[in-house]
């Protein structure tokens, strides 16, 4: 049997709980459907461009992936390394590769992938003998020192322009090596039937 002083106490406390239910849920309706004042001041901001090209977009001419524009030139870099006579050759094939590494660059400047490749591509451009491709391996080589200089790419970039200087990927000869000329059959006149 209760206590009739006790039934109170009971009754007080199903009425605090109850109250404490209703201030929780009605405190969290509140702030569920007002705005905070920090966040009615700042504006609208624009979400940043994706940080990393998706695998499957191609860039430039040839419509080269990240990996394709990458794989040539790791095999730009051998095809100089290995036949230095040959790089006038290759002048072309380096042209179209970086046409398709700039076209990433414009469309994802933060792309974290774009340090390796245009420090290398860099670093391929002053494998050849010309003038052109000095002055694009320097340009790519301060764009990746500006722009990540907290990479280990961008590090060796800042020091080779801090240098003045930009080590090609591979050392090639002081100056261009004449291509071998390439034996040609000449033909043999046939004999001409006698009458």
């Amino acid at each position: 049997m209760i206590a009739p002083g006790q039934a109170d106490t009971c009754r007080a406390a199903n009425v605090s709980s109850a109250m404490k239910r209703f201030t929780i849920v009605a405190l969290a309706l509140l702030c569920a459907f007002t705005e905070l004042p920090a966040q009615a001041k700042q504006p609208a901001q624009q979400a940043d461009p994706p940080r990393l090209a998706p695998a499957d977009e191609y860039f430039g001419r040839l419509k080269m992936s990240p990996i394709g524009i990458g794989n040539q030139i790791h095999d730009l870099g051998l095809l100089l390394k290995y036949n230095p006579a040959g790089y006038a050759g290759q002048l072309g094939r380096a042209r179209m590769t970086e046409d398709a590494l700039m076209d990433w660059r414009a469309r994802y400047p933060s792309d974290t992938w774009l340090a390796k490749d245009a420090y290398l591509m860099a670093r391929v451009d002053a494998m050849f003998y010309d003038h052109e491709s000095h002055s694009r391996a320097w340009s790519l080589m301060t764009w990746v020192a500006q722009r990540f200089p907290h990479t280990p790419f961008g590090a060796n970039a800042k020091g080779e322009v801090r240098h003045g200087h930009i080590v090609p990927l591979y050392a090639m000869p002081a100056t261009p090596p004449t291509p071998t000329p390439t034996p040609t059959q000449t033909p043999t006149p046939a004999a001409s039937p006698a009458p």
